[in-house]
């Protein structure tokens, strides 16, 4: 099974920091910090342990938003996520948070459940979105599904 690693393309940085203190001692838990053109643009983590499913989660600072920092350093957490010998990843984000859904979706997550948002014991219009995604794993299947997330650009899963 691969190690995280830190990871460079064109104009991203991903600058691996393990989890001090994983749950089981041996996960793939721990974030990456996002440089962009030479700045700190936000974070992007990986939360969980091999065969299980892992949650990615990221925050970007709003002067790096839609230029495409969040979906590069997702899809490159799921190239690197391929070799960790997890099943899959799951994300959640807000319904009304459209650009984060948008990250997932152009990044192979596809929606598996919603549920009501609630505000101070309230309902809200607002739904809670629950994504998952397939890892690709060779050993398993040689032709990716529909709903994999291994079908990163070339650019960034080297």
């Amino acid at each position: 099974m691969m190690k995280p690693h830190s990871i460079r393309s064109e104009r991203l940085t991903l600058v691996y920091v393990p989890n001090p203190r994983p749950a089981d001692g041996h996960g793939a838990s721990g974030f990456f910090n996002i440089g962009f053109d030479g700045d700190f643009a936000g974070f992007v983590s990986l939360v969980g342990s091999p065969p299980l499913e892992a949650v990615v989660g990221y925050d970007i600072k709003p002067r790096f938003r839609r230029l495409g920092v969040a979906t590069e350093a997702v899809q490159a957490l799921i190239a690197q996520a391929s070799g960790f010998g997890l099943a899959g990843l799951q994300a959640q984000c807000r319904s009304d948070n459209l650009a984060s859904r948008r990250v997932l979706e152009k990044s192979g997550f596809e929606l598996i459940s919603s549920l009501p948002f609630r505000v101070d014991g309230a309902d809200s219009p607002i739904r809670h979105m629950i994504y998952r995604c397939v890892l690709a794993r060779p050993a398993l299947s040689a032709k990716p599904t529909s709903h994999d997330c291994a079908k990163i650009p070339e650019s960034i899963a080297s």
